[in-house]
């Protein structure tokens, strides 16, 4: 899972992967480890305040409605100096 081997890279930082299906963040959990977590959260409603070096999503936005919502929201949720990485799924 590729949120895993992110949380390999910043063995010593902490990633937390969301997604809005219970199915997926089950299945998830079982991969946790002291720097990675898993929650469900529906992207649409974060509500983080400077907690976040990085922000990467992966062939899952393409799924949102509200792009200058969401855009708002993760700018919100980054530390000062941080960065937004997101990668669409699909050609065009």
């Amino acid at each position: 899972m590729l949120t895993e081997q992110l949380a390999k890279l910043v063995p010593e930082g902490f990633v937390l992967g969301i997604d809005a299906s219970k199915g997926m963040i089950e299945t998830a959990k079982k991969l946790e480890a002291d720097n990675l977590k898993f929650q469900i959260i529906d992207i649409n409603n974060i509500n983080y305040k400077s907690e976040f070096d990085v922000i990467f999503s992966n062939a899952a936005l393409h799924w949102i409605k509200n792009h200058t919502s969401l855009i708002d929201a993760c700018y919100k949720a980054l530390k000062n100096g941080g960065i937004i990485r997101l990668n669409f799924a699909g050609d065009g």
